[in-house]
């Protein structure tokens, strides 16, 4: 999968890409909530259409999920044969005299408490092949995993950071970096927001495929 940045998209194909499992598990599920919001609340914005807009705050884009189209495939029993997700340059929504959208923090903070499980679950899909394949002694591995591995145990401690160790390394992804000094900082909302999970995922999978992981 290539490098994600502005102008691209995210494209992934079942069977062919290691993240498509679990992009879809993320796309039913915030577009179930996106969509049980909408009705809910009448909230509708232009283009929400076309899709819902969820924040990087690493990339400092957003990504565009498909909305209808994900739990139409699943009303049909189709599942996903393919996924297609826009990366656009980020924009500031105006939430209204409510301060409230499907696009808005405050949802998101929501939300992420269903994408965090797909996100462990991924890392713990592969964690016995990287003990196995790179080494038993994590601070061998690439710097990605490494970082993977410290998110993945961050949201399993109130998401707040946790290094498990006292003698473990500083680990480093794109402009995040952490150390044992972090303990207990919150990361979620800070370093990270709903869409970098996507990215973190997308670029630990590119180390995989490099690494002639098998599809897990």
């Amino acid at each position: 999968m290539a490098t994600v940045f502005t102008g691209t998209r995210i494209e992934t194909r079942r069977g062919q890409d290691r993240v498509h499992d679990r992009l879809a598990q993320f796309i039913v599920s915030t577009t179930a909530l996106a969509l049980a919001t909408t009705l809910v609340r009448n909230c509708r914005r232009p283009g929400s259409e076309d899709g819902m807009l969820i924040a990087s705050i690493q990339l400092r884009t957003d990504i565009q999920v498909p909305l209808i189209p994900a739990i139409q495939s699943i009303i049909d029993g189709r599942g996903f044969d393919g996924i297609s997700i826009s990366v656009l340059p980020h924009r500031e929504i105006d939430y209204g005299p409510e301060g409230y959208s499907i696009d808005s923090m405050a949802w998101q903070k929501w939300q992420a408490y269903s994408a965090w499980p797909i996100f462990i679950e991924f890392y713990e899909a592969h964690k016995d092949w990287m003990q196995k394949n790179i080494s038993k002694k994590t601070f061998e591995w690439p710097d990605v995993l490494r970082f993977g591995r410290v998110i993945r145990n961050s949201c399993s401690h109130r998401q707040t950071i946790m290094f498990p160790r006292e003698d473990e390394l500083p680990v480093r992804w794109r402009d995040i970096s952490y150390q044992q000094s972090d303990n207990e900082k919150p990361f979620m909302f800070v370093d990270m927001a709903l869409a970098d999970f996507v990215f973190l995922m997308i670029d630990m999978a590119d180390e995989l495929d490099r690494l002639g992981c098998p599809l897990l």
